[in-house]
């Protein structure tokens, strides 16, 4: 039985030995699919009987919801899948596309790309239901940079965080999607909830987060009292020094903290910021690496 199988062309795939495949690679991105195309590629993929784990790029397609209906529908005869990785960056599939994957529930590992597929609050709410079946997962890769989901949307897409009791990586792109400071509260509420978190991951990049939803975000997240490495990628929002130095100084609760990288490029941060940042850092004494960009200023320190 084949273990590893990668193809870039469909034509090759479909000549292949679905049966033998475990382990799925398919780079079909910039290819203009289309709806008819996707039909083709699930009634392949529904042949995959024994596959575990499928990496599947389907950007730039021209795929719509008829399309993705076709793909989800025929996924579910896989009932062997533990590790999904869709790439669906910068098709037409708006809300009314987003549908939930049936027989998810033993899924471990989940990469979902949806970023610029003009998704708004009722989008993330089916994606949040989705989510809430892989009751297994141990890692949660999003991408949904470029859409117009805004507060509503965030949160409702961060409740289905409470069923994901063993979540350990998280890593998602929210950038510019009109996300503000009830958003940002909502995502570190749920993210309280997740205490077997190691490893999290947040571009928040052109939103309009201010001092006091980081703030509340930053309370919430102390409570991640096992959470290893951070990445928080802020840049081009409304913080101040205020929002800073209470992210900074919340973090000091976050014990087991190792590895720091956090990024307010294009903020309100002046030198008082920038001190009550650096007094709050000396208080922690476990981190190990420290990237932390401020203004056209890049601090790195490697212990």
């Amino acid at each position: 039985m084949l273990q590893n199988s990668n193809y870039d062309k469909l034509e090759d795939f479909q000549n292949s030995s679905f049966q033998d495949i475990m382990n799925l690679k398919l780079n079909l991105w910039g290819n203009n699919i289309r709806d008819e195309g996707m039909q083709t590629i699930g009634q392949s993929l529904g042949k995959c009987l024994n596959l575990q784990k499928l990496y599947l790029d389907l950007s730039s397609n021209n795929i719509g919801i008829k399309g993705l209906q076709y793909l989800h529908s025929y996924l579910a005869i896989c009932k062997n899948l533990i590790s999904l990785e869709l790439y669906l960056r910068s098709n037409k599939i708006g809300d009314q596309g987003i549908v939930s994957l049936q027989n998810c529930s033993n899924f471990i590992s989940l990469t979902l790309d949806l970023s610029c597929n003009s998704i708004c609050s009722s989008g993330t709410l089916k994606i949040s239901q989705f989510i809430s079946e892989c009751v297994k997962l141990n890692s949660l890769v999003l991408y949904l940079s470029t859409n117009d989901i805004g507060d509503y949307g965030l949160s409702n897409l961060v409740s289905s965080f409470t069923q994901c009791k063993s979540l350990q990586t998280l890593s998602m792109n929210i950038a510019y999607n009109c996300v503000g400071d009830e958003g940002i509260s909502a995502l570190g509420l749920s993210l309280s909830n997740c205490l077997n978190l190691l490893t999290l991951e947040l571009n928040l990049y052109g939103n309009d987060i201010g001092d006091q939803g980081l703030s509340t975000f930053a309370n919430s997240l102390s409570n991640c009292e096992n959470l290893k490495n951070l990445k928080l990628y802020l840049r081009e929002n409304r913080i101040h020094n205020e929002g800073a130095i209470a992210l900074i100084s919340n973090l000091e609760q976050c014990a087991n903290l190792k590895s720091l990288n956090i990024d307010l490029w294009y903020n309100g941060i002046d030198n008082d910021g920038f001190n009550g940042i650096v007094r709050s850092l000396k208080k922690q004494k476990n981190l190990q690496v420290l990237q932390l960009y401020l203004k056209q200023v890049f601090i790195q320190n490697n212990n």
